[in-house]
């Protein structure tokens, strides 16, 4: 008999999470205007029309995560499959961000220190998450 473990932390840091994202995803979905307005001039086109409408599909997805995190965050024993692809996109998004810094330099238009802290959190947050992860799956 397989015993069931209670994934407490897992869940609450997964709730979290869900509520980040959702917040993130609709301010892309109904703010991409404002969202834009923050950015550097000479990173925005002048017709950005195509930048909105892409930001409010990125929002579209990242709402569909959120819940998806949610539903996880319910059973994190059974939705295994919804971290390891969480962990993947962190540790993807950090090696992505990090090449712009260094490649791109980005730096020239954000503060160098607020990328670095971003990348070293996605990082935390993916090592917390692997080793927080339900380690066996239990079959009925």
């Amino acid at each position: 008999m397989v015993s069931v473990q209670s994934y407490k932390g897992l869940s609450t840091l997964l709730y979290a999470l869900s509520v980040i994202e959702a917040i993130g995803s609709l301010v892309l979905i109904f703010g991409s205007n404002w969202v834009l307005s923050m950015a550097p001039a000479n990173l925005t086109p002048p017709d950005h029309s195509f930048v909105t409408i892409f930001m409010k599909g990125i929002g579209i997805f990242a709402l569909g995560v959120a819940y998806l995190l949610c539903v996880t965050a319910r059973d994190p024993a059974r939705h295994v499959a919804v971290i390891d692809t969480l962990v993947f996109f962190l540790i993807a998004s950090a090696a992505l961000i990090w090449y712009a810094l260094a490649a791109l330099h980005l730096g020239q238009y954000f503060p160098a220190n607020y990328i670095v802290v971003r990348i070293a959190v996605q990082v935390i947050v993916a090592i917390v998450l692997v080793v927080m992860r339900p380690k066996a799956v239990a079959r009925a």
